[in-house]
C-alpha cells in the first residue's frame, strides 16, 4: 500500500513540474512567440518600427491623428494611410489611430467596386412597367422586377414598387384596363342604364323605362367621354401655348441676349438653349446636353442661377472648373456676359455643349462634385433609363 501511494504521488509530481515548464515558456496576450522568444505586440494606435530580433524587441511608434492609423490586429505591421472617400461620397466617421475612415456614399449613390477602387455610381432608376424589389444602397444597385399581374408602375423610379390596379365594384365599369405600364379607369353607370348594351333579342325593361326600345346603344355614351378628353386636351394645349408666351415674352422684356441664344444658326444646331420641335421629350446618361428638351434646359439655368446661402456666389466658376475649363477661357465666358446680369451659367453652358463629350452624366456628376445637388437632381427626375452596363464614369470630362 505504501509503495503505490509513492507511484500516485511521483506521478502527480511529474505533471506538476511539466505544467509549469510549459507556463513559463507561454507568452502574454500582448506577445508573440517567434523562434522560442515572446516578442511584444505593437498595441492599436501604433506601428511596427523595427521587428523582434534575438538581441532586440519590437519597436513601436504611435500613428499620425486622422492620417495614419493601426487597429488591433494590425500588432506587428507599420502604420497604414487613412482612407480617402471617393468622388459622390461624404465622411460617415473620420479616421483616427485606431480605426480606418468610414465612408458613405451621397444620396442616389452605391458604392461600387471596379478592379479593386470603391466608387460610388448613379443609382439605376426602374422603368415604366417594372417596380423596385431592393432600393439602391451601400454596395448594391438598384434590383427591378417587372410588375405581375394586377399592379402597375407608370414612372422611372429607384424607390418606387408597382402599385395594385385599381379594381371597378359596383355599378363601375373599365374604360380602360390594366396593365404593366398603366392603371384601370373605371367609370359609373346610370341605375337605370342596362348592363348589356347589345343583345341579339328583345330583353325586358324596368317600369316601363324605353318601352319603345329594343336595344339601347352605348355609343352615344362613349362619344360624349371622347368628346370630354378633345375638350381637356385643347384646354391643355391652349394653357401651356399661353405660359410659353407669356415666359418668352418675359425674357425679352428682361434679357434681350437670350433671344440670340436660341435664334442663332437660323434653327440649326446652336448649342445649349437651341432645339427642334422634334426634340424627343425623354432622355439617358448618355444625352448630350445641346440634345435636352427646351423646358429642361431652361428649368437647369433657372436651378443653376438661383442663390445658395451656402455656396459662394462665383460658384458657377467651380462648375466650369469641373467641366474642363481653365482660367483663360473661364474669363473669356465672363467677359462676353452682359453688364449687370445673372452668373454667366448659359454662357458656360452653350460653350460646354459644344463638345461631343457634354453628357447628362457628366454634368450630374460635376455639379454634384461643386455642391450643386439641388440642380443635379433638376436632371435626374426625368432620366427615361439607365441601363445596367452603362459606366456612369465615361460621362466624367
Amino acid at each position: 500500500m505504501r509503495s503505490d501511494g509513492m507511484i500516485v504521488g511521483w506521478i502527480a509530481a511529474g505533471f506538476l513540474m511539466l505544467a509549469v515548464q510549459q507556463g513559463e515558456s507561454s507568452c502574454s496576450d500582448k506577445e508573440y512567440e517567434l523562434e522560442n522568444k515572446c516578442c511584444s505586440k505593437c498595441d492599436p494606435g501604433t506601428g511596427l518600427v523595427s521587428v523582434c530580433s534575438a538581441a532586440n524587441d519590437t519597436a513601436c511608434f504611435p500613428c499620425v491623428d486622422k492620417k495614419t492609423f493601426s487597429s488591433s490586429i494590425y500588432h506587428d505591421v507599420p502604420c497604414r494611410q487613412c482612407t480617402d472617400c471617393p468622388a459622390q461620397s461624404h465622411i460617415a466617421t473620420s479616421c483616427n489611430r485606431t480605426h480606418d475612415t468610414v465612408c458613405q456614399c451621397d444620396m442616389g449613390f452605391y458604392f461600387s467596386l471596379d478592379g479593386g477602387d470603391i466608387e460610388c455610381l448613379v443609382c439605376e432608376l426602374c422603368p415604366v412597367g417594372m417596380g423596385v424589389i431592393s432600393t439602391c444602397g451601400d454596395g448594391m444597385n438598384t434590383e427591378c422586377l417587372e410588375c405581375p399581374n394586377g399592379t402597375y408602375s407608370d414612372i422611372s423610379s429607384s424607390i418606387a414598387t408597382c402599385t395594385p390596379c385599381t379594381q371597378c365594384t359596383g355599378s363601375q365599369r373599365a374604360l380602360q384596363s390594366c396593365d404593366s405600364t398603366r392603371d384601370a379607369i373605371c367609370f359609373d353607370i346610370p341605375k337605370n342604364f342596362p348592363s348589356k348594351t347589345m343583345t341579339t333579342e328583345p330583353t325586358a325593361l324596368e317600369a316601363g323605362d324605353y318601352e319603345d326600345s329594343d336595344e339601347i346603344d352605348i355609343i352615344p355614351l362613349y362619344c360624349a367621354l371622347l368628346g370630354a378628353v378633345v375638350v381637356g386636351l385643347l384646354g391643355y394645349v391652349v394653357f401651356t401655348h399661353y405660359r410659353r408666351m407669356k415666359e418668352k415674352q418675359k425674357h425679352k422684356g428682361h434679357e434681350p441676349h437670350e433671344e440670340v441664344e436660341y435664334s442663332k444658326a437660323s434653327g440649326g444646331d446652336s448649342g445649349v438653349y437651341m432645339e427642334s420641335e422634334l426634340t424627343l421629350k425623354t432622355y439617358t446618361l448618355s444625352t448630350r446636353i445641346k440634345d435636352l428638351p427646351q423646358m429642361k434646359k431652361k428649368e437647369l439655368e433657372k436651378n443653376l442661377i438661383a442663390f445658395k446661402t451656402d455656396l459662394p456666389v462665383d460658384n458657377w466658376r467651380s462648375l466650369a472648373r469641373e467641366l474642363g475649363f481653365n482660367e483663360e477661357r473661364i474669363a473669356s465666358i465672363e467677359a462676353r456676359a452682359p453688364p449687370d446680369s445673372s452668373p454667366p451659367v448659359r454662357g458656360l453652358l452653350h460653350e460646354w455643349s459644344k463638345s461631343h463629350k457634354a453628357t447628362v452624366g457628366k454634368l450630374i456628376r460635376a455639379l454634384r462634385t461643386v455642391g450643386r445637388a439641388d440642380a443635379a437632381k433638376c436632371l435626374q427626375a426625368d432620366l427615361s433609363e439607365i441601363n445596367p452596363g452603362n459606366d456612369v464614369t465615361s460621362h466624367i470630362v
